[in-house]
């Protein structure tokens, strides 16, 4: 019985796995990077004149979801305005290449997703300053008094331009380049709250009204902070031991008067928060206006990622996530009398 058990889930395996590799070999691109290999990005800043622009920070944005260096990654311009960059393939795929000059002047690239090393055109680039885009923000309490060293930060074309604090006037300047629009600036600080508003339309509302779009943000943009409901995250094993360093974030906020939610994820840097040594992480910027189900995370190397939803009108400001810790399982496949066949497929089927 057991035996034909085992021949039934080949067999459904067998046909599972038949049309997603047919389908794999597609005239999709492949990625022939070796991103451990080093490689330099080199071209020329240029002014709208065209003419060469010298001793200009050339670097990568730090603040993409996609930077996972430890480190910097820039260089400056020689007079002639020529750069190089050298790192990791690995470190510079996705990423967006910038230059800021004074006069509130931007130029960028997007590097691409692939096959970099094979890409000639990233030898002779030429990034061109342009005017930016300026945003101030403001940053209130709930009376409009201004609040200094909010965390602040603003996303445009899927991005996370710069992120940074208030001054003791609550305000903070930013620039995003002149096509790239803004999509939300968000701000918040612990015991006062969080605030954010969006530029773009959510899909559920795009597909309603494809041809309305939200106002422009006005200057400065006017964030205000009037209130938390502070949440208590407890993150242990299965058996109730807690667990340090595990990485705690919540996703999605939604506000009941912005066009689209406010997704956490992509403000990487801004928003990582890590359980202390009894597995406690205390959030207490959770702003008061989020009624709607929060998703929570969990991120641990040596666990399975956990996502709990968490219900602001009935958890009291606690929850407690469990995970599992992960194995690592090996086989040998071998003949009746031990000897090892290297010919057996195996595989191993979980939950």
């Amino acid at each position: 019985m057991n035996y034909f058990k085992s021949i039934c889930i080949l067999l459904l395996l067998g046909t599972l796995l038949t049309p997603i590799t047919l389908s794999a070999a597609g005239p999709k691109e492949k990625d022939n990077d070796n991103n451990e290999a080093e490689l330099t990005i080199q071209g020329t800043l240029v002014d709208e004149q065209n003419q060469p622009v010298a001793d200009t920070k050339v670097f990568v944005n730090q603040h993409s979801l996609y930077f996972q260096s430890d480190k910097p990654i820039e260089t400056t311009t020689d007079f002639r305005g020529r750069f190089a960059i050298t790192d990791k393939v690995g470190q510079l795929k996705k990423q967006t290449l910038l230059a800021t000059a004074p006069g509130q002047r931007m130029a960028y690239v997007n590097l691409p997703w692939k096959n970099l090393q094979s890409d000639s055109s990233l030898r002779e680039l030429q990034l061109q300053l342009r005017p930016a885009q300026h945003f101030a923000l403001q940053v209130v309490d709930g009376t409009g008094k201004p609040i200094a060293n909010a965390q602040t930060g603003i996303m445009g074309n899927y991005l996370i331009w710069e992120t940074g604090k208030t001054d003791p006037a609550g305000r903070i300047e930013y620039l995003l380049p002149e096509d790239v629009p803004i999509q939300n600036v968000v701000a918040f600080r612990n015991g006062d709250g969080l605030d954010y508003q969006a530029y773009e339309l959510s899909r559920k509302r795009r597909r309603k009204q494809p041809n309305k779009k939200p106002a422009l943000p006005e200057n400065p943009i006017r964030l205000t902070l009037d209130g938390t409901q502070p949440l208590q995250v407890k993150v242990q094993e299965s058996d109730g031991k807690p667990l340090a360093g595990v990485l705690v974030r919540p996703w999605y906020l939604q506000k009941a008067d912005q066009p689209d939610v406010l997704n956490l994820s992509f403000y990487n840097k801004l928003f990582r928060f890590y359980t202390d040594k009894s597995g406690i992480v205390k959030f207490h910027w959770i702003p008061h206006w989020q009624t709607e189900k929060l998703t929570i995370w969990a991120y641990s190397a040596d666990h399975k990622e956990a996502r709990v939803i968490y219900d602001p009108q009935k958890g009291k400001g606690r929850l407690t996530i469990r995970v599992v810790s992960l194995i690592t399982i090996s086989d040998r496949g071998i003949f009746p009398d031990g000897y090892p066949n290297k010919k057996i497929s195996l595989h191993h089927i979980s939950n």
